[in-house]
């Protein structure tokens, strides 16, 4: 059992790292292209140990599981934190989980200590990657995670590869000629497929919950600034109701989140089911809670100078990841129909 008075210290460390390294003035300077923001956050977080959370002691890391990405990458997304994150941490506990001792060993260390970073296909539900393939991650990635032809997955390495021009400047994608290169590692398809759907699943939805309650609190903070006939807008009964209505969106989504992460940490069977479930939920929350702070903001919320067009931007990127949120819930559905089969129970956790 993970300690909760670690977990705690472990997440106040995080954030009061933040609120120094990434704060809406830095993170406005990295949108600006004035700031290697990404940059300069990833070494910092290698030198505290945050990249090796996840990982088992046995492979270099903390042994904090998926409570403890969870941690991380809620307060990420609480900064809408640019960086390879995601990606790298993602594809790392796949190889803990699907790589054979060597792949492991060679690659566990330098993942844990930030000397090396792995992209991933930004879609699994795509299929076998091509030279077009989009890849979640940054341009510098040493590898990349992606399905093969033969149904297997391979780590690729990564030369020549580009970046793409997104709406969401917080993140990285780009595309490489990796079809034709020899993979460095093959990987199991299945297991590798579930696990990789799975652990992006869990930072894209952490990332999201974290990001939609700091946008609210940004929002509410700002309405009680703004002033209409003489009042903080904030006062209006209406805009009271659409604040609540999103609060309560978001503690839902937050609990929703919190029994992914607990079933994954738990190895429970239907872990991949709430994984999923997590994604949809908290990604959609995220993109709701999103405009409506844009429509909150009134017409400067549509410019680059206020937090809430970055948020808005992230939202609609995590909205599509690793694939979309119907085809999720499709999978999800699924799963649930074959533990029925099964005569399992999948609306608890194993205690």
């Amino acid at each position: 059992m993970i300690d909760e008075d670690d977990l705690q210290a472990f997440r106040e460390g995080i954030a009061r790292v933040l609120e120094g390294a990434a704060d809406r003035t830095q993170l406005h300077a990295h949108l600006d292209g004035e700031l290697a923001l990404d940059r300069t956050l990833w070494e910092q977080a290698a030198e505290l140990g945050w990249l090796a959370i996840g990982l088992p002691e046995e492979a270099g890391g903390l042994g904090f599981g998926a409570q403890g990405l969870d941690i991380l990458h809620r307060e990420l997304g609480r900064c809408a934190a640019p960086g390879p994150f995601i990606a790298s941490l993602a594809a790392a506990q796949v190889l803990a989980e699907t790589a054979d001792s060597d792949v492991k060993d060679s690659w566990l260390p330098r993942l844990a200590s930030g000397e090396a970073k792995l992209a991933v296909a930004a879609r699994i539900a795509d299929g076998p990657a091509g030279k077009d393939s989009w890849l979640l991650g940054d341009a510098n990635s040493d590898a990349a995670l992606i399905p093969l032809a033969t149904g297997d997955w391979g780590l690729v390495g990564l030369e020549g590869g580009q970046p793409v021009e997104l709406w969401d400047r917080t993140r990285s994608v780009l595309t490489a000629d990796i079809d034709s290169v020899a993979p460095l590692a093959v990987l199991d398809g299945e297991a590798t497929s579930r696990a990789l759907t799975r652990h992006l699943c869990l930072a894209i939805a952490s990332d999201s919950i974290g990001a939609a309650r700091a946008i609210t609190e940004i929002t509410v903070a700002y309405m009680k600034e703004r002033e209409q006939f003489g009042k903080p807008i904030a006062s209006f009964q209406a805009l009271k109701h659409r604040v609540a209505d999103m609060m309560t969106m978001i503690v839902a989504g937050e609990e929703l989140v919190s029994l992914a992460v607990q079933s994954a940490d738990a190895a429970d069977p239907d872990a991949d089911i709430w994984s999923s479930l997590a994604k949809v939920r908290a990604s959609d929350i995220f993109v709701h809670v999103s405009n409506e702070a844009l429509q909150m903001h009134g017409g400067v919320g549509f410019t680059w100078e206020f937090d809430v067009h970055a948020f808005l931007m992230r939202s609609r990127l995590n909205e599509l990841l690793v694939a979309h949120n119907h085809e999720l819930r499709d999978r999800a559905a699924d799963g649930f129909a074959q533990a029925l089969e099964e005569g399992r129970q999948v609306l608890e956790l194993a205690l």
